[in-house]
């Protein structure tokens, strides 16, 4: 989102940085997503809870490790060896989505799996926005404002 929202302040080395950066850090993110899988099954076969997994719930904790942690995991790796920045952009967008669902997993379907449907008050609603935009409009402000993403004229190599 950085990238797209403030492409005019990178230079063109900073944009093959770039490109670098998020390989690597593709490399980082197959490597941590496949000991998460792992040690996910492992706990499974610890507690021999593989009957759960013929469950709703158990079929929902299935779609999250299989198209939220394996799959990404494997884009990742598929980004790193094509060398394709975009594909692990929008796998690590992929990730995000899957830490929303190991949330909601864990807060509601597994805590109340048998109680009614949660539905947030408009309040809690409208908390969530405004911290978010809080965060983002402070995120806008520094990089505006200061050197975060391009050089500063007085120390153009200061970092």
């Amino acid at each position: 989102l950085s990238h797209g929202a403030f492409h005019s302040q990178f230079g063109p080395s900073d944009k093959a940085h770039l490109a670098n950066l998020t390989l690597g850090l593709a490399k980082a993110g197959s490597l941590f997503l496949f000991g998460y899988f792992w040690l996910k099954v492992v706990g499974i076969a610890t507690e021999s809870s593989w009957g759960y997994l013929n469950t709703g719930p158990g079929y929902w904790f299935m779609v999250e490790m299989l198209v939220f942690v394996l799959l990404p995991s494997g884009l990742f790796l598929l980004a790193v060896r094509e060398r394709s920045a975009r594909l692990a952009r929008v796998s690590a967008v992929l990730t995000v989505v899957g830490i929303i669902v190991n949330r909601i997993n864990v807060s509601i379907v597994a805590f109340n799996w048998q109680a009614h449907t949660y539905v947030p008050k408009f309040t809690e609603v409208i908390v969530t926005i405004t911290l978010i935009t809080v965060g983002v409009l402070a995120f806008r402000w520094i990089v505006n404002r200061m050197p975060v993403l391009r050089e500063h004229p007085e120390f153009p190599q200061a970092h």
